[in-house]
Parts: C-alpha cells; sequence; structure tokens
C-alpha cells in the first residue's frame, strides 16, 4: 500500500485555508490582510505536521 502525498498535502491546505480563515475571523469581522495570512499559514502547517514527520529537531513556526 502506498500513501497519496498529493491528496494527503492538498487536503491539509484546504482543511488549513478554511480553519485559518475561520481562526482570522474569530473574534473580529474585519482581521487585517496579514493577521489573515498568518493564521492561514500557521493552520496549513500544523495540518501538514499532523500527516508528515521532519527531520529536523525543531520546526519553526511563523516564518510565513
Amino acid at each position: 500500500m502506498k500513501p497519496n502525498s498529493y491528496k494527503i498535502i492538498s487536503d491539509c491546505v484546504e482543511n488549513g485555508i478554511n480553519g485559518g480563515w475561520n481562526k482570522a475571523h474569530k473574534h473580529t469581522d474585519n482581521p487585517s490582510e496579514d493577521f489573515i495570512k498568518e493564521q492561514i499559514g500557521n493552520y496549513i502547517m500544523n495540518q501538514i505536521c499532523e500527516y508528515f514527520k521532519f527531520d529536523e529537531p525543531e520546526i519553526e513556526t511563523n516564518t510565513i
């Protein structure tokens, strides 16, 4: 059995976009563009880290 990496990453990106968008709008109706991008980026990376392990000892966050 071989995982479909494209499908897994595609789902991570889609779920990350939706989750980040919702998080950015949780406490305000008009968040800044930068805050929206930050939340979406964080949520995408969190989703990817759920399915993939990286060799580096530490994963940097907020690099977007």
